[in-house]
């Protein structure tokens, strides 16, 4: 993400306007780890199952952070601009969103149940000759994790590789709009979540979400339900390729 200032942050994750004193500080970088505040970064204050983001602001402005993303009525604890807004999560969502708007590098997304971050890795090698190709760091694939691997997308990047993954119906939509990809690779559909999904073709259907503005969607052979089952406008037959995850244990 290039510098932003606070004003304009604040306005694209739909904040009220911040006092003038804040307005012109600017902003580099975006943490949910409050013990790692990176140069001018902006900390979003994300609540979890085991914790909540919101008890470390203090510390994410003892650390250096330049504001702190929270939700409505939750902004005390450390002198530093605070920027209140209904769901810290979609705010980070909203801010990956604008900055995907922001590039004209062509963005590859890569779903399916299992191989999606040896898929990325091997695509982010072979796009590599001659081009400046960025890939998801790790298995950044999750709702906190897919905008956090946009907003590390440099503007003069010529391919981003972003994975997705979801394991409830209806997540795939959140990150579509994050990630907006130019083409998709579906690598399989597997057992993991089958049963937050009525059957297969309902997981596919899940999964084709991120390729609904997609130019072409690239489906792995073990998938044919995401062959067969999206509509034929957009998705249509086409060379298939096949993925020997035997050798690889848990799920990437």
């Amino acid at each position: 993400m290039d510098a932003i200032r606070l004003a304009q942050l604040a306005e694209v994750v739909g904040s009220a306007p911040l006092a003038e004193a804040g307005c012109d500080r600017v902003a580099e970088a975006v943490t949910i780890h409050s013990e790692r505040i990176p140069r001018a970064g902006v900390f979003f204050a994300l609540p979890g199952s085991r914790t909540d983001g919101h008890r470390f602001v203090g510390e994410a402005f003892a650390n250096g952070a330049v504001a702190a993303v929270v939700a409505a009525g939750r902004g005390g604890g450390g002198a530093g601009t605070v920027i209140e807004v209904d769901d810290p999560l979609r705010a980070l969502q909203a801010l990956a969103a604008w900055w995907r708007s922001q590039l004209p590098a062509d963005v590859v997304a890569v779903v399916g149940s299992n191989g999606k971050t040896v898929t990325k890795d091997a695509i982010v090698h072979f796009a590599g000759y001659g081009r400046r190709v960025y890939g998801s760091p790790g298995s950044y694939n999750s709702q906190v994790g897919v905008p956090l691997a946009v907003l590390g997308i440099p503007r003069d990047c010529d391919v981003a590789v972003i994975e997705a993954a979801v394991s409830d119906p209806g997540e795939m939509a959140r990150l579509e709009s994050v990630v907006r990809p130019d083409q998709v690779v579906v690598t399989n559909l597997g057992t993991r979540w089958s049963s937050r999904f009525a059957d297969r073709c309902e997981q596919a259907a899940e999964l084709l979400v991120m390729a609904r503005e997609a130019s072409w969607v690239l489906v792995g052979e073990d998938a044919p339900e995401a062959a067969e089952g999206g509509p034929p406008a957009l998705v249509e037959e086409r060379d298939t390729i096949s993925i020997d995850l035997d050798r690889r244990g848990g799920d990437l």
